[in-house]
This record gives C-alpha cells, sequence and structure tokens, in this order.
C-alpha cells in the first residue's frame, strides 16, 4: 500500500468587506504563503505542519476599532497580527483540525493605509501589501521588534523575504 505525501503548504484564507476594484495581484498571496513555507529563513515551521492563515483586508474604521480594543490605541494600524501561539520560535503548539493543519494567527491589513503610505513612498500597493503581510506572519511566528537587535533580526528577514519575492527592500 502507497502513502501519498502532500507537498506542506499554507492555507491562507482571505476576506474583506471592502469593494477592492483593479485588485488583480491579490492571487499572488497564496504564491507568497508558498514561497514562504519553503523559504530557508523560515525554519520555525516543522515539516509536513500546513500552517493556516486567516487574512482581512479591512477599512481604517475596522483597523481603528481593532487596534483600540487590542492595543489600546485610538488610529488606524496599517497591519495587525494575533498569533495563536506566543512564540512558535521558542516552543511550537499545534491545534489541529486535522492532524497535518494548525492555526499561526490572524492578519487584518488596513487597505486604506496601504494605499496612502504606498503613495507617500512612492512604491506600488501590491509591494507595500506584500511588505506588510511578510511582517505580519514573522509576528505570527514570534518575531518582534521591540528591541534594537530584534527589529534588525525581523527586517534582515523581511528584505531576504522580498527581494526573492521580486520586491525591493522596503528599509532602503
Amino acid at each position: 500500500m502507497s502513502t501519498y505525501k502532500r507537498e506542506p503548504y499554507v492555507e491562507i484564507t482571505l476576506s474583506t468587506s471592502l469593494k477592492l476594484e483593479n485588485l488583480t495581484w491579490h492571487r499572488k498571496i497564496e504564491q507568497w504563503g508558498k514561497h514562504l513555507r519553503h523559504s530557508p529563513h523560515i525554519t520555525c515551521l516543522p515539516p509536513q505542519k500546513h500552517p493556516i492563515i486567516s487574512l482581512k483586508i479591512i477599512d481604517t474604521p475596522e483597523a481603528i476599532t481593532l487596534n483600540q480594543q487590542y492595543r489600546n490605541k485610538d488610529y488606524a494600524s496599517n497591519v495587525l497580527a494575533f498569533p495563536m501561539y506566543p512564540s512558535l520560535r521558542i516552543h511550537p503548539l499545534f491545534c489541529g483540525i486535522e492532524p497535518h493543519l494548525f492555526i499561526l494567527g490572524d492578519i487584518a491589513i488596513c487597505w486604506p493605509k496601504v494605499q496612502q503610505e504606498a503613495k507617500t513612498m512612492g512604491i506600488s500597493e501590491e509591494a507595500h501589501f506584500a511588505h506588510l503581510f511578510i511582517h505580519a506572519i514573522l509576528h505570527l511566528l514570534g518575531y518582534d521588534h521591540k528591541t534594537k537587535e530584534n527589529a534588525d533580526e525581523m527586517e534582515s528577514i523581511e528584505t531576504k523575504l522580498l527581494v526573492e519575492l521580486g520586491y525591493i527592500d522596503p528599509y532602503s
């Protein structure tokens, strides 16, 4: 009897109540997840486990509400990450819908902030969204930027991943 082995992947569920006109690059989000799953820069995901990420593209009022509720900040953040586990890098835990699946966490990206910041920075909305998405995934994995050392490590990984995906270094 042969056993079928699936290649590890990242399952990303995308939801939004916004009308995102002319947004053709959203199909790349799945490709970004697949790339991250196989990147040598992401070493804390165990083999044969398939992380599940919920990605929601939100408007400014919802971003303000979430930021108030979870961070006690009275403004819209461009991205919020809600990890299922405090630090997957230190002690990976797995809750499973099935034995090979585990929930990594939720990401909320504020689309109006992406548009505004991309315009200010003179970069494409796609490039900025990709950066925020990768930044949030690193938070889900337990990375942070609370100290200079941690920020340097996180920025280095973000830059490597974004360059691998064909985007420019967001910190240059």
